[in-house]
């Protein structure tokens, strides 16, 4: 098929990628963990059971499909053909598996002629967001691999059961590399990825689900962090002055108790307000920095 094969090997049972003894991360494990922690939260496990022995059915009869013909008496296989025939596409591969060989492993579900890459999808509803990091991840493993081949099209081939919608074939917008890597190096590091914001093409600010909820979280964490720092330094000070201790030192850190006192300030509005020429001429100018102002509603 004119593919690189991976050497990474993949165990179905535990659904598990290993590389000499290695085990590597899944995209699934990798978006999880990153950007899509809540997206099966709340529903129960037997649901998700019942929902993945579904997919993995379809999954197995679309592979079935490509490799020995299938009957178009099967309905899951007419709709995959119907679909194709339609986009003109032609299977090159099924579960073809690509790996940077260091961190990440996958296996893509249908890779087409001209490396158009697809994943079958049977949940009720097409997560488009979800499939756009998943498949620009493939993408890039993809070419990692098989250098000088650049991915084609990316495809969401959604076969969801009958009460939850018609089959599609859906094409997907693609990320840059840069932000695929970047966002796999976070991962490898152990720190949180934030999606840089995008601008649309109307210029209007389109801010990603992810990006505000870091936001949120980073801006509760420092409030918290703020006053368990004050409830140390109130703790620390009353310790000191129990101790008749002015000063304290070690090799990390210095304390240092300030006598209590008075401040003389200026109250400037009133000053401008009553003697705003004395005001004028003892105003001073200075360049402020531009700056963002984040306000948690």
């Amino acid at each position: 098929m004119n593919l690189v094969k991976s050497p990474v090997l993949f165990d179905e049972l535990n659904h598990t990628y290993t590389l000499d003894g290695k085990e590597l991360s899944g995209v699934t494990a990798l978006l999880s963990r990153q950007l899509f922690s809540d997206k099966y939260s709340g529903i129960p496990e037997d649901v998700l059971a019942k929902a993945a022995e579904y997919g993995s059915n379809v999954h197995e009869r679309i592979e079935l499909s490509d490799t020995f013909g299938g009957s178009d008496d099967d309905a899951i296989v007419a709709t995959y053909r119907r679909l194709k025939e339609q986009h003109g596409l032609t299977t090159l591969a099924n579960e073809y598996l690509v790996s940077d060989n260091d961190y990440i492993a996958s296996s893509i579900d249908i890779v087409f002629e001209g490396y158009d890459l697809c994943d079958a999808k049977t949940t009720s509803k097409l997560d488009e967001e979800y499939l756009m990091w998943q498949l620009s991840i493939y993408a890039y493993l993809f070419e990692l691999q098989n250098p000088g081949k650049n991915a084609g099209k990316l495809y969401a081939l959604w076969i969801p059961k009958p009460q939850y919608g018609s089959p599609a074939l859906k094409e997907i917008p693609r990320i840059d590399a840069e932000t695929v890597k970047a966002l796999i190096e976070a991962d490898k590091r152990g720190e949180k990825f934030i999606p840089p914001p995008t601008l649309t093409t109307t210029q209007s600010l389109t801010i990603k689900e992810q990006v505000i909820s870091e936001v949120v979280r980073l801006d509760r964490e420092l409030k918290a962090l703020e006053a368990k720092k004050a409830e140390l330094q109130s703790g620390l000070l009353n310790l000191m002055k129990s101790a008749g201790i002015k000063t304290w030192k070690c090799e990390q850190l210095s304390l240092s108790v300030k006598n209590p006192s008075t401040r003389i300030s200026i109250d400037s509005a009133l000053l401008k307000e009553k003697y705003p020429k004395i005001y004028q001429e003892c105003a001073k100018l200075s360049q402020v920095k531009e700056s963002l102002t984040i306000k948690i509603l």
